[in-house]
């Protein structure tokens, strides 16, 4: 690609050469004044944000902190962070599409807070994915991630072990 050269006479760009022209420049003045036309009225119509929408309409992380040895996540989890903070191991249910209907592309995150391995398991159904069958928190502070990628089927990842 060369680049664009003028001249009095003749504006090139990519082969392509334009006479220049009074008309051609009306032309052009128009298109730029259209296209300004409409940024302007985008940019009245959508307004910056102020810093109290940033600080006050951006929210941090949802936390449930779970001290029992067995969980079973509910619509009210999505998106959120589950910490299982239990010294003994911990069962943390995935339930079926029929009781809990999260939408598809709902993300639940955890971590083993705890001394306690959570071990992820799915109700009667459900299908839990993840790389090498690893469905178990590698230990202490290990995070993981739950994606609902379709009707009672999940894929964890994160730091977990067989």
């Amino acid at each position: 690609m060369t680049a664009p050269s003028y001249t009095p006479t003749n504006y090139t760009d990519n082969s392509t050469t334009v006479p220049v022209s009074e008309a051609n420049l009306e032309h052009a003045e128009n298109q730029i004044g259209a296209v300004t036309t409409a940024y302007n009225a985008h940019v009245t119509s959508h307004p910056k944000p102020t810093a109290a929408l940033l600080s006050t309409d951006i929210p941090g992380v949802v936390i449930n902190s779970q001290s029992g040895t067995s969980y079973t996540l509910v619509l009210g989890d999505a998106g959120k962070t589950i910490l299982c903070t239990n010294a003994s191991a911990v069962t943390l249910t995935v339930p079926t599409n029929a009781s809990v209907a999260f939408p598809v592309g709902t993300v639940v995150s955890l971590y083993q807070m705890g001394a306690g391995q959570v071990t992820v398991a799915g109700a009667g159904g459900v299908t839990l994915n993840s790389r090498g069958g690893a469905l178990k928190t590698a230990g202490q502070y290990a995070p993981a991630a739950l994606l609902k990628t379709a009707t009672d089927v999940w894929v964890l990842s994160g730091d977990v072990t067989a």
